[in-house]
């Protein structure tokens, strides 16, 4: 009698295949590490204005510092953020509530990440990893010169 034996081939179409981390060995490190980032993308203290890019820097609109204020981002553009500001009296804290958090603005044309800004006025300045700064027109978002 002749065994024939499956190739390699055969075995692995027979194998299952997972995508699911609980089939796979982890570390309690690396658990941990998992959990604390779960956490942290949870964190709502001090109800924070979410952008879709890290925040590299940012900077608080000169002629309106409590409603607007531009953020330069990891995505390499900068992002003008309306928000309303409220002062609420504690007996020996000032709280500020953030009611609206939208952004209306979007500045685009750094080929890096914006790490600072700068608004003067209705101008504002970006510098960006790409060894370029910009100067933008804030009242509407187009570039005045590269």
């Amino acid at each position: 009698m002749i065994n024939i034996w499956p190739t390699c081939s055969d075995r692995v179409d027979q194998m299952s295949v997972s995508n699911d981390q609980r089939d796979f060995f982890q570390t309690t490190a690396s658990l941990e590490t998992q959990q604390r980032r779960r956490l942290k993308a949870g964190n709502k203290n001090g109800n924070p204005i979410t952008v879709p890019a890290k925040v590299l820097t940012f900077a608080l609109d000169p002629l309106t510092p409590t409603e607007r204020l531009y953020t330069g981002e990891s995505g390499g553009l900068a992002r003008r953020v309306n928000f309303v500001v409220s002062p609420l009296s504690a007996p020996t804290v000032l709280l500020t509530v953030w009611e609206t958090r939208e952004t209306n603005y979007t500045f685009r044309g750094h080929a890096g990440p914006v790490s600072a800004i700068v608004a003067q006025g209705t101008t504002l300045y970006t510098g960006s990893w790409d060894k370029t700064i910009k100067v933008w027109n804030v009242n509407v978002p187009c570039l005045v010169q590269a």
